[in-house]
Parts: C-alpha cells; sequence; structure tokens
C-alpha cells in the first residue's frame, strides 16, 4: 500500500491548472501597445503553461517505476488500466465530436495516435497524451528489464536522440509522432528521477535560458517552434520533477483533491471549453472565424471551470468514476 506523496500531489494540481489554463486563456494582450506585459504573458502561456503535458508523463512514468518495483505484476495491471482509459476517453471524444459536428470521424491509425477527433473551436484531442503515455509505459517496462550494466548506455541513447532531434524537427517544421521522439527521454529521466534532484538548479537555469533564446527567435526572427519540441521545454519537465522531489510539504487537500482527479479534469476541459464557445456563437456574441474579446475569454474561462466541475460531479456519482481517477 502506497500512501500519497504530498509534493507530487501539489505538483499534479499545478500541472492541471496549467493545461486548463494553457487551452482557455483566460486573458490575451496580442494588441496592446506596450511590449513588457505583452511579452510577459505570452512567455507564461508558451513556456510555463506548457511544462505541463511532459512534466505529467514523467511523473506517471516515476510512480508507474514505484509501483512496478513494490507490486509483482503490476505491469500487466497498468497496461490494463491505461488501455481501457485510453478506449474510453478516445471514443468519448469521438462521440462528442460527432455530437456537435454531425459527421463520424474516420477510424485510422491517425485517429488512434491522436485520442479522437479535434472539436470545433478547441482544436485537436487532448487524448494522444494517453496514447503516448501507453507507449511509453511499455518503453519503460522494457528499460527496467536491461541488464543494470547496459541501462545507462541505453538511457543515454535515448537522450541523445531526444535532443539532437529537436534543432532537426525546427529546421524541418516537424511535429513528429505525437511528440513521441522527444518524449522518450523520459523514460530514463523517470527511472533515475530521484537523481533530478541533484541537477534541479541547472535545469531550472537551463529551462530560462533557453525560454529566453526561444522566445526571441520566434518573436523576431520567425522561427518555427512548436510548444514541446524544444530544449527548454525539456529542460523545465526536468526541473519541476526534481524540485518536487526535494520537497516534502505537509499535505492539503485541495492540492489531493486536484491531484487525484486530474486526469477528469485533464479529459472533459477541452469539452467544457468547446460548449462554451458554441453557447457564445448561438447568442451571435461570436461570428466565424472572429477571435474572442478579452472578456469573452474571461467569461469562457470560468464557464470552463464551471463546466468542468459540473461534468465531473455527474460523471463521479456514475460507475464512470473510474474514468476520472
Amino acid at each position: 500500500m502506497h500512501t500519497r506523496n504530498s509534493a507530487l500531489d501539489y505538483l499534479k494540481a499545478l500541472l492541471i491548472a496549467f493545461v486548463v489554463v494553457w487551452h482557455a486563456r483566460p486573458w490575451l494582450l496580442t494588441q496592446s501597445p506596450i511590449f513588457l506585459p505583452k511579452a510577459l504573458l505570452g512567455f507564461f502561456y508558451f513556456n510555463v503553461t506548457t511544462l505541463a503535458v511532459p512534466t505529467f508523463l514523467l511523473v506517471s512514468l516515476h510512480l508507474y517505476r514505484q509501483h512496478r518495483d513494490s507490486a509483482p505484476g503490476y505491469f500487466r495491471k497498468r497496461i490494463l488500466r491505461l488501455g481501457q482509459v485510453y478506449l474510453f476517453w478516445m471514443g468519448a471524444q469521438w462521440l462528442f465530436a460527432w455530437a456537435v459536428t454531425g459527421r463520424l470521424a474516420p477510424i485510422d491509425i491517425r485517429f488512434l495516435l491522436d485520442g479522437g477527433p479535434g472539436a470545433p473551436y478547441v482544436g485537436g484531442s487532448v487524448f494522444y497524451y494517453l496514447a503516448d503515455l501507453l507507449l511509453l509505459t511499455l518503453l519503460e517496462e522494457g528499460y527496467a528489464r536491461l541488464p543494470e550494466a547496459r541501462r545507462p548506455f541505453w538511457g543515454w541513447v535515448m537522450a541523445g536522440f531526444s535532443l539532437a532531434y529537436i534543432p532537426v524537427a525546427q529546421l524541418l517544421h516537424f511535429s513528429g509522432t505525437n511528440y513521441l521522439e522527444v518524449f522518450i527521454l523520459y523514460v530514463p529521466a523517470a527511472y533515475y528521477a530521484t537523481a533530478l534532484r541533484r541537477h534541479r538548479h541547472a535545469f531550472a537555469l537551463g529551462w530560462l535560458a533557453f525560454s529566453c533564446l526561444e522566445s526571441f527567435l520566434i518573436a523576431v526572427c520567425n522561427v518555427y517552434m512548436t510548444p514541446y519540441i524544444r530544449w527548454g521545454n525539456v529542460l523545465g519537465a526536468l526541473a519541476l520533477m526534481g524540485y518536487a522531489l526535494s520537497l516534502a510539504p505537509p499535505p492539503s487537500r485541495i492540492a489531493e483533491t486536484l491531484s487525484r482527479y486530474s486526469l477528469g479534469i485533464y479529459a472533459v476541459h477541452k469539452m467544457a471549453l468547446c460548449l462554451g464557445y458554441i453557447l457564445l456563437a448561438s447568442l451571435s456574441l461570436l461570428q466565424p472565424h472572429q477571435a474572442p474579446s478579452n472578456p469573452q475569454l474571461l467569461g469562457l474561462f470560468l464557464f470552463t471551470i464551471g463546466g468542468t466541475w459540473a461534468m465531473l460531479r455527474v460523471l463521479k456519482s456514475t460507475p464512470l468514476r473510474r474514468y476520472i481517477r
């Protein structure tokens, strides 16, 4: 029986807040004539909130390794659980997209990797994360089964491949297969996660330096970069994990609740956001191809929070509660 790690609860609570803020940005300063506030808000959105997905992967793989070492047969149990959650939410996304568009998306390899189709106003499915986590868990198990003497070598191979892939992908404007080419770095990082504590300050400084450089290249030089295929993003995830594992904060009911239901929040928040956009459009407050105003964005953000809470309340009272925690 594993006791909860309060530091990881705080981290997961922070990460799920980042996810919601990244997708339902409550305020924009794109038209502001004042450079500094606009630059700081843009830096926060692109370099801070985007740390959520890779850090979630790192936390999940780290917890898998801990449970695997203490519970024989955990691999099969974990893969079955991830497979069920992935199939359920991919199916839910498929039906949701059908309900709001009137079209059933075809099922193909892209559909499976993306975790279902996108939806109007809010873009692609978020359930690529579950497809990635399923594949990375398989890799984590294979990595753990390597002979001890060979494990560091193959860890450096995976890390080297990911880090070398980043500039190549940037030059070729290539996003890869759900960012797996970058995310495989978190397999050895999760296995040796406790070592991240020793280098957390270096990772944090590296994140800041590369994030500033990458922001400059994007804003001034028009260099193409995706949120997750960046050295700054990798270093930021490693830094957050290192700091979390070095702390021992007192338990918090709020942090534990957000952590416990982070899967559910992640799964339904974009559906709530989509419904908010549809409501605005139905009230003729938002025209096609028109960007929302800041008051509308703030309203959508609050609607997303309220809608997410309402959906989780409903799901929690049904047998489907196993898919939200």
